[in-house]
């Protein structure tokens, strides 16, 4: 899996609570992976970012193939719709270009220095948080 792709970075994590729903409460877990992820600025030196749980069957190079077959346009803010329910952004695989994950560190915490997403949906998961 994760050791096919040009570089990687395996993070350790925490147990975090769970809804009634059985969705995970960890929002603010994985804000603490992006802005570790932020600090080390590796993700600069590629053109994709992909974020894998621990327990995700991936193949890199599927991924590669599919993400090669977009032809998406050099500087683009794109991440890949994953899912087809809701925000289509959710689960153990999100990939996103590294100008959306620039993006993501320009803006995504204007969320949560205010603190508005994590007061307004304590119970969210970090696909929720993503997506805001």
């Amino acid at each position: 899996g994760i050791y096919q792709c040009d570089a990687h970075t395996i993070l350790s994590g925490w147990e975090v609570s769970k809804t009634p729903w059985a969705t995970y409460i960890n929002a603010e877990a994985f804000l603490k992976h992006w802005q570790s992820l932020q600090q080390s600025k590796q993700y600069l030196d590629h053109d994709w970012t992909v974020k894998t749980e621990a327990d995700t069957v991936f193949f890199p190079h599927m991924l590669k193939m599919h993400l090669a077959s977009l032809r998406t346009p050099q500087g683009a803010k794109v991440y890949l719709k994953n899912i087809n329910y809701k925000y289509q952004f959710q689960g153990a695989l999100e990939v996103l270009t590294r100008e959306a994950v620039d993006h993501y560190f320009q803006k995504g915490g204007e969320c949560e220095s205010a603190g508005k997403m994590l007061k307004s949906h304590p119970k969210a998961g970090e696909d929720f948080y993503m997506k805001t």
